[in-house]
Parts: C-alpha cells; sequence; structure tokens
C-alpha cells in the first residue's frame, strides 16, 4: 500500500502503526484470561498487546528498507503504541478527566 501511494506521486506519508489491542475495552470484557495473562501493571491483555509490539516492530523494519529505495519520499512511522501504553500505566499525568475514566 505505501508503494502504491509512492507510485501515485505522494511525497509524505505518516505510516500508522497499531495500539496496544490487549487494552482495548472490548478484549477486556469479552475475554477471560487467566491472571498472568494480564499485564501487572497495565491491567491489559498481554498476548494480544505482544502481537501488537510484534507487528509494529516488523512494520518498524519494513520502513526502514523502504526509505532509502524512496530518497525524495518522507515516511513516518505513528507510534500510537506508546502513548495508550503510557496512559494505561499512568493515567494520572493526563489529567484528572482522563484519569478517572482508567481508574474507576
Amino acid at each position: 500500500m505505501v508503494q502504491q501511494l509512492i507510485a501515485e506521486g505522494a511525497r509524505e506519508l505518516i505510516v500508522p502503526g497499531v495500539m496496544p489491542t490487549g487494552c482495548f475495552p472490548v478484549y477486556l470484557n469479552m475475554l477471560d484470561e487467566p491472571a498472568d495473562g494480564y499485564g501487572p501493571q497495565s491491567g491489559c491483555v498481554r498476548r494480544y498487546n505482544t502481537f501488537s509490539w510484534v507487528h509494529n516492530a516488523h512494520l518498524k523494519r519494513m520502513l526502514e528498507k523502504l526509505r532509502p529505495k524512496h530518497p525524495n519520499v518522507r515516511i513516518i512511522y505513528g507510534d500510537y503504541y506508546t502513548p495508550v501504553i503510557q496512559f494505561m500505566l499512568q493515567p494520572e499525568k493526563f489529567g484528572k478527566f482522563l484519569s478517572s475514566l482508567i481508574v474507576s
């Protein structure tokens, strides 16, 4: 898809990674994981977050290989994983209202 956009003339691209899917409320409510299946600090489903992290690592490597092939194109990796995990680990840093959404 990225190469198709470049072929169509794109010169600046932001390629987003995925968020930590193990933190999605739908999975937290739907799954019945054993206690050790959840992150001790985040409360998120570990195996889903691992899958998201591995996906993002592969995506970043692919972008690193792609950039030299297209030196006139600005290809940026959009990191959604890190801010969501930071929010899950320390919601109080993001304000009282947002913190109450997680802690409640």
